[in-house]
């Protein structure tokens, strides 16, 4: 993946919780999952329900910065990881999701992701650039399905770590996951039904 590339997707990695929170619709999980590879307002190159999964994936961006339980998941990390401790959040968070899949889907994880991939690569022309790179490495890494192991997160965190622009210790925070799941865990379960509830407020407004 290239500088640039990795740089755009520095901010914001938490992908399962994005695309799960695009429910049933296509047309939400793209323009969800290509979010933040498009930059500015104008989005006339998309169509509309494409536009309105970019424009959700902003609103849970904002939302989740803003939230009580997120900013102390974040106070948590902040110790080790300064200015990067609101991304492995995410990140962690991802990990809670994925390990705790079925509170949450009917489907396996396993083939709730396989059939994502498939919608992904099915409208991969559909994607600027920069996202069609990404798919490309989430797809190699599995990604979205390892996200539930240690494992997983760790060869994610480390290959961000590579591409920081600053020091991060981002390669040592899987060391964290330890000391911190459960209040990670505490914090997510009050976190995620006030994501939900906003996620449908938003749909429900557009």
């Amino acid at each position: 993946m290239s500088k640039a590339l990795s740089i755009c997707y520095i901010r914001r990695v938490n992908y399962l919780a994005h695309l799960y929170l695009s429910g049933n619709s296509e047309e939400l999980l793209i323009g969800n999952f290509i979010g933040d590879a498009v930059k500015g307002n104008d989005l006339s190159n998309y169509s509309p329900e494409i536009q309105e999964g970019i424009r959700l994936h902003r609103s849970i961006d904002a939302y989740t910065d803003q939230h009580p339980m997120a900013l102390r998941s974040k106070k948590r990390l902040q110790p080790m990881l300064r200015k990067y401790a609101g991304v492995v959040a995410d990140i962690f968070y991802d990990y809670i999701l994925a390990r705790h899949w079925s509170r949450y889907h009917e489907e396996s994880l396993r083939k709730y992701v396989d059939r994502v991939y498939a919608i992904l690569q099915h409208r991969e022309q559909d994607m600027p650039y920069r996202a069609q790179r990404f798919l490309s490495y989430l797809l190699h890494y599995d990604m979205l399905y390892h996200y539930q192991s240690a494992q997983g997160i760790d060869r994610v965190l480390k290959g961000m770590a590579q591409r920081a622009r600053f020091e991060s210790g981002m390669e040592n925070a899987v060391q964290l996951l330890p000391e911190h799941l459960e209040g990670l865990e505490s914090d997510f379960f009050e976190f995620f039904p006030d994501l939900e509830h906003h996620v449908r407020q938003h749909l429900e407004r557009s």
